[in-house]
């Protein structure tokens, strides 16, 4: 079994990582300045949940490492679900996506409150599910441009929104160094 306690990234999250000193950027592939072999997986559009299980075979796994409601403080990221008092509060899951017992994604989501409802709301319930797995089996899915970071000069992660029946639900992705090692 992987060892997540230990894991040095296990508190990547969208919130803490807005308005660093190393801010998230629009960027499209052929504007993408870190290595290349990063960006096949920044600017892949697919089902990461997907593209994981196939390179993993039968050796996928995610970990439920958080799921509480929060409050966001930062006024660019409230921005991004449009406007939203500081009071508001948000869905925020983090997971560990692991293949072959090593970890190599972690993930945030984040959705306001007022967006769970109808469909959407059965995200509350996937647990040790991927989002993914939800979220692409879903009519009218659409995703904005990826914003990507460079998180301490080592780690690449990249962030977008999705729309569900037109309800924000924002991922963020960070790519650990054994992905590379697969």
């Amino acid at each position: 079994m992987k060892n997540i306690n230990k894991l040095s990234y296990r508190n990547l999250d969208a919130i803490k990582l807005s308005g660093r000193s190393a801010p998230w950027s629009l960027c499209q592939r052929r504007e993408y300045p870190g290595p290349e072999t990063f960006s096949d997986w920044l600017f892949d559009a697919g089902s990461l949940t997907e593209r994981l299980k196939m390179l993993g075979g039968g050796s996928f796994d995610l970990t439920l490492l958080e799921e509480t409601w929060v409050s966001c403080v930062s006024l660019e990221l409230r921005g991004k679900f449009g406007p939203i008092s500081i009071e508001h509060d948000f869905w925020s899951r983090k997971v560990c996506l692991s293949c072959f017992g090593k970890p190599v994604v972690m993930a945030h989501t984040l959705v306001p409150r007022h967006g769970l409802v109808g469909k959407l709301k059965e995200i509350l319930a996937l647990k040790e599910k991927p989002l993914g797995e939800y979220l692409f089996q879903e009519k009218g899915l659409l995703r904005s441009t990826f914003e990507i970071i460079n998180y301490e000069n080592e780690l690449w992660g990249r962030r977008s929104l999705f729309f569900l029946h037109r309800k924000p639900v924002l991922v963020a992705e960070f790519f650990l160094p054994d992905l590379l090692h697969l």
